[in-house]
């Protein structure tokens, strides 16, 4: 009686180890992951060369830059209106005040493109032949697009500069002095458009990254080939060439975006 004892108690501690073990392995911490290798770095893309180096520097160059507006206001000067025809004797104002608009695009801190009009003002014109005289008015404007240029001289100053072509404007003016009813008298006749080489150059000031002023000359070239002083039709069919040609000294405030 007491060996079936033993042997039943023996064999309850050996079942009792079989399903204890189970348990034991299921609550046992997950062995650890293995470290994952690091990837190897990208190699960085090639430097473009020859004409592909060229094309990228170029864009680059373009938008990089900053655009800019600005207004103008100054005085403007058309020479050429005073002097003598076949004795009649023409004069006309010279200096008006003026003002203009520019828009333009700074593609680095010295090179940049520009579009400027310019309203030049208008002017009386009168021709007098003894105790006749007759007299009209003619205004003047132009617009352009022009290379701009700077040369730095310090953080805010820069010396300034332009070329381009402007196609000026004068308005038409037309007055007789004399017997212009039998064709014996003087007939001038001012007006028409025309394209000529410009230039200016100045000196700008940068109060920051956005505001500057600019005082700046240019020369628009001719405005006329058939009027002034040494121009003008006569009635009986001679013509003059003539040389009438504008300018403009001006202080602009330009805003850069």
């Amino acid at each position: 009686m007491k060996m079936s004892n033993w042997v039943l108690a023996a064999a309850s501690a050996a079942l009792a180890a079989c399903f204890a073990a189970p348990a034991v392995a299921q609550t046992a911490a997950p062995p650890p992951a293995p470290a994952a290798t690091p990837a190897p770095d990208a190699e960085p893309p090639p430097e473009p060369t020859g004409v592909r180096a060229g094309l990228s520097s170029a864009w680059t160059a373009l938008t990089s830059g900053r655009a800019y507006a600005g207004i103008g206001a100054g005085e403007a000067d058309t020479s050429g209106f005073n002097g003598a025809i076949q004795d009649v004797n023409i004069s006309g104002d010279a200096y008006k005040v003026s003002g203009k608009g520019l828009l333009g695009y700074q593609f680095s801190r010295i090179i940049g493109l520009e579009i400027q009009y310019a309203d030049l003002g208008s002017r009386t014109v009168t021709g007098s032949f003894g105790n006749l005289q007759s007299s009209s008015s003619t205004s003047e404007s132009q617009l352009s697009v022009a290379f701009t240029g700077a040369i730095p001289i310090s953080d805010n100053f820069s010396l300034f500069g332009k070329a381009g072509d402007s196609r000026n404007h004068m308005n038409a003016s037309n007055f007789c002095v004399g017997g212009a009813g039998n064709g014996s008298g003087f007939c001038s006749q001012y007006g028409g458009s025309k394209n000529d080489i410009m230039w200016g150059v100045g000196v700008s000031y940068s109060f920051n990254t956005h505001v500057s002023l600019r005082l700046e000359y240019e020369d628009f070239g001719k405005f006329s080939a058939t009027a002034g002083a040494s121009g003008g039709n006569i009635l009986n069919g001679v013509t003059h060439q003539g040389d009438i040609r504008g300018s403009n000294i001006a202080l602009d405030l330009i805003f850069t975006f």
